[in-house]
């Protein structure tokens, strides 16, 4: 597992929101609200061709026309644009995705996972909430829910369990350290991101909802055993 390779998820300088809507019944409309709210200090792109400005925001009617690689692309979008999306992001030099959409076949998933791969591109999802970093200001999620930062940091395969432990949370004011909606784990999964949170000095407790895994020892990697030493 390569930490680094995921580092900059969770050390954002710029955030890209492919899909960014004015019409609040859209994914990209709360995504955009949420990261402006958040105190991100940041450049927040949006990307949509239907509006000049999104939320106040100086809206860029492609990919191409952005005015630099954002380290974090959030794409609102539906399923059947997710493939030239992530490749006009990666011609950009964007190398991190989050896809909020759901409902995608085997199909679909296998080709979006290779697609991915054959961009070099790192992704978190599909079909999941999206990434909070609360010591950055960062909600880059579409959940009607903020959290405040914490000691303990949240994973979880279920968007619905998500948004309960974020109410959950906020009414006991409990704080986390990053809250991480996975999704379907088609590229990042649990055994990369304990990696990456057992090396971090935020974070004192991890909290994991898994609903399956599709290759444990790959997950969730056993340490090399210690060498014989000949008596």
């Amino acid at each position: 597992m390569s930490v680094k390779r995921i580092s900059q998820f969770f050390n954002p300088k710029s955030i890209a929101v492919v899909g960014a809507s004015n019409n609040p019944m859209r994914p990209g409309y709360i995504v955009m609200r949420n990261l402006l709210q958040g105190g991100f200090n940041g450049p927040i792109m949006p990307v949509t061709p239907k509006y000049e400005a999104v939320h106040g925001v100086l809206a860029y009617a492609d990919i191409a026309s952005l005015p630099q690689p954002p380290d974090i692309a959030i794409i609102c979008t539906n399923k059947a644009t997710l493939l030239p999306l992530i490749s006009d992001l990666a011609k950009q030099g964007c190398r991190n995705v989050i896809v909020v959409a759901a409902g995608l076949s085997d199909e679909q998933k296998t080709e979006l996972q290779q697609h991915c791969k054959a961009q070099h591109v790192n992704l978190m999802g599909p079909n999941c909430l999206g990434l909070m970093i609360p010591h950055l200001g960062v909600n880059a999620s579409f959940s009607h829910t903020v959290t405040r930062p914490g000691k303990v940091a949240f994973i979880s395969q279920s968007a619905a369990v998500c948004s309960t432990i974020l109410d959950w949370a906020q009414h006991k004011d409990i704080g986390f350290s990053y809250f991480i909606s996975v999704g379907d784990c088609l590229d990042i999964d649990f055994g990369e991101l304990l990696d990456f949170l057992g090396r971090d000095a935020r974070t004192k407790a991890v909290l994991l909802y898994i609903d399956n895994l599709k290759d444990i020892r790959a997950s969730f990697p056993q340490p090399e055993p210690p060498p014989l030493v000949n008596p």
